[in-house]
């Protein structure tokens, strides 16, 4: 007589032997400040410009999840056509959507997990931008194996410069690996536009509220900035959010957001399961919000926002 198999069983033998591994890169990614610190670098890419008079600028940020989908890591993804099957779903989401200024997060430059794809230039050529800027925020190497990941931008419209900054003095000297963020000034019809994109602690509420203190002090009304911030302050709010979401609005240099632009129809996190906002942009008052929504996929645990903004 053939047995019952267990399914509770299977699924746990079968998750059990990547735990070794992920312990490890867990490690390595915590403990990798150390690296980073030293040599991170500023990447930037121009290819064929973009001409034109627009009125408006549409701006879109999205926490790729490494390219694992609504996978738990990726080190679960199966092979490298798995990979740009994903890649290439992000690719449709942004062509369909057509920002002109996109923000990623969690984007890895050629890591051993993700098959040594560099993911923002296979977005950039798919997608036809012609300026793209990174800032690696964590590097590791065993041996031939490689983990480089962090933020970047991409543009139609020519980056100026791009530069990354820590969020308290001295965290560039920590052992362990800190957050930073990433600030680009953009050549846009409008003029020129400070684009700062993060991704902020999802552990500490502390941290959270220093690091929003901080973009606090460089914040200016000719700024967007977005990206993951790890908060929720309005809707089931999270220890601290509230002072770290009024740090910067107390500033005053951005619109005010809308109550449906924070309703449960915007919920970022988890993509297929949505329950939280953790993603916003914030737009600098010298322009004026046209439109503002969540792009419902599930090319990521996250979903992509995306703001369409004129300059007053």
């Amino acid at each position: 007589m053939r047995s019952k198999s267990n399914p509770a069983l299977f699924i746990f033998v079968r998750w059990v032997h990547h735990i070794p591994m992920v312990i490890l890169i867990g490690l390595s990614a915590l403990f990798s400040g150390c690296v980073t610190s030293k040599i991170s670098r500023i990447d930037y890419t121009e290819r064929e410009p973009i001409i034109s008079n627009k009125k408006e600028l549409s701006v879109m940020t999205w926490n790729i999840a490494h390219g694992r989908g609504v996978k738990f890591h990726q080190m679960n993804i199966k092979n490298k056509e798995e990979l740009c099957r994903t890649l290439d779903g992000i690719c449709q989401t942004i062509v369909e959507a057509r920002p002109d200024i996109v923000g990623f997060t969690e984007m890895d430059f050629k890591s051993s997990w993700n098959f040594k794809v560099d993911q923002l230039d296979y977005i950039a050529e798919k997608c036809g931008y012609s300026y793209t800027a990174r800032v690696v925020t964590h590097v590791f190497h065993l041996g031939i194996y490689q983990v480089k990941f962090g933020d970047a931008i991409m543009s139609k419209y020519p980056i100026k410069n791009i530069s990354s900054g820590y969020f308290r003095d001295g965290d560039d000297k920590k052992l362990i690996a800190t957050r930073k963020y990433a600030l680009a000034r953009i050549d846009t019809p409008q003029g020129e536009l400070d684009v700062i994109h993060v991704h902020l602690s999802p552990f500490s509420g502390k941290k959270r509220l220093v690091q929003m203190e901080k973009l606090a002090e460089i914040a200016n009304d000719n700024m967007v900035i977005m990206g993951d911030f790890n908060l929720t302050p309005l809707y089931r709010p999270m220890k601290y959010d509230k002072e770290a979401w009024n740090a910067l609005m107390d500033t005053e240099h951005f619109n005010e957001f809308k109550p449906e632009w924070l309703s449960e129809d915007m919920l970022t996190f988890r993509s297929h399961k949505p329950r939280k906002i953790l993603d916003y942009i914030f737009v600098g008052k010298q322009f004026k919000v046209i439109d503002y929504k969540v792009i419902k996929v599930q090319w990521s645990d996250h979903r992509p926002v995306i703001s369409t903004i004129r300059r007053k």
